[in-house]
C-alpha cells in the first residue's frame, strides 16, 4: 500500500467545529511487567542525548560536527535534534505501531507544512483507516507519506507507546514541536534508528 497520508492534504486553517470532529481519541497502552509505563507528555529538553546512550542503538558518527540532524531512536522512542554536532532539543516521541512501523535509514527533510489535515490513504471501514486529523506542525522525510509532526490526540509518548504508535509517522508531543519545525528546514538530515 503506498503511502501513510495523502500529501495533498489541506493545509487551510481548520474551523473550531471541524477541528473539533477531527480528533481521534487513541487509548493509552497498559503497562505491562514487559512494557514500562509511558510518561505524560514531556516537555523538550536538551538534557538527553539519544546518540550519547548505547541502549538506543545509535551507531557512531551518525551526528555529524556541522549542520541540521534529527536523531530518532525506535528502542528509546525519543528524539533529538543537533545543531553542529551538539544536542537542540531532545523529547520522548511515539512511533510506528508493530504493523505499521517507522521506516529506518537515513531521510532529510523534503517538505514542510502548518497546519496540515492527514487523510487516511486506506479505505473506511479498513483496519488502517482513520477520520482525517490536523496537525499544526509536519516534517515530512519521505515522499510516501511519512513525517514528523504534532499529535493532539495522544497523551503520553515514550517507551512502550508504540504498541498503539502511529501509522509509520513520528509522533511528538506539541511543546517540542512547536520549537522543531521552525528549525527543521528543508535539507536537515534526518536518521531513524
Amino acid at each position: 500500500m503506498p503511502g501513510r497520508h495523502r500529501l495533498r492534504g489541506r493545509r487551510r486553517r481548520p474551523s473550531p467545529a471541524r477541528s473539533a470532529q477531527a480528533r481521534v481519541t487513541t487509548p493509552a497502552p497498559t503497562p505491562t511487567p514487559s512494557t514500562p509505563a509511558p510518561s505524560a507528555t514531556p516537555a523538550p529538553t536538551a538534557t538527553l542525548d539519544v546518540a550519547g546512550r548505547p541502549e538506543c542503538g545509535v551507531p557512531a558518527g551518525t551526528v555529524p560536527a556541522a549542520g541540521k540532524t534529527i536523531v530518532i531512536s525506535l528502542a528509546c522512542q525519543e528524539l533529538t535534534a543537533y545543531q553542529d554536532g551538539q544536542p537542540f532539543l531532545s523529547t520522548r516521541v511515539t512511533t510506528g505501531e508493530p504493523a505499521l512501523p517507522t521506516p529506518t535509514g537515513q531521510y532529510s527533510v523534503i517538505r514542510r507544512n502548518s497546519p496540515f489535515e492527514m487523510l487516511s490513504s486506506w479505505p473506511y471501514g479498513t483496519v488502517g483507516w482513520y477520520a482525517p486529523s490536523w496537525v499544526q506542525w509536519v516534517l515530512w522525510f519521505r515522499s510516501d507519506g511519512y513525517g514528523i509532526h504534532d499529535a493532539s490526540w495522544r497523551s503520553a509518548y515514550g517507551p512502550g507507546t508504540e504498541a498503539h504508535g502511529s501509522h509509520g509517522c513520528v509522533n511528538v508531543p506539541h511543546p517540542a514541536m512547536q520549537q522543531l519545525y521552525p528549525w527543521g528546514s528543508v535539507g536537515a538530515a534526518v536518521d531513524i534508528v
